[in-house]
């Protein structure tokens, strides 16, 4: 038999996919092992799946980030050469929308 390939999950939500592979996981349907579930929103359902089956999570809250850095310069925040334009326009922000 072959080892497992270990992956992680980023979510948002609820988790019903990841219950999924979870649940696939655990009977053997699928040779992978849920290592990490990972999400932006300290709320997420989908975490306390993981966590009921023992899956490492963590928690990047952005919004609490963001808040603390309400009033300082981004320039500053970030290395010399880093270009945060390009980073924020990927995703689809602008610096002034980040802190209205």
């Amino acid at each position: 038999m072959t080892d497992k390939i270990h992956v992680g999950f980023l979510i948002s939500g609820g988790g019903t996919n990841l219950q999924s592979i979870i649940d696939a996981s655990e009977t053997n349907r699928i040779d992978a092992k849920v290592g990490f579930v990972g999400s932006d929103n300290p709320k997420a359902h989908g975490l306390r799946r993981a966590e009921k089956h023992g899956i490492p999570t963590f928690v990047v809250d952005y919004k609490s980030i963001l808040s603390g850095l309400r009033g300082k310069p981004l320039k500053k925040l970030v290395p010399e050469d880093f270009d945060l334009e390009s980073a924020l326009s990927k995703q689809g922000l602008t610096p002034e929308s980040l802190f209205h």
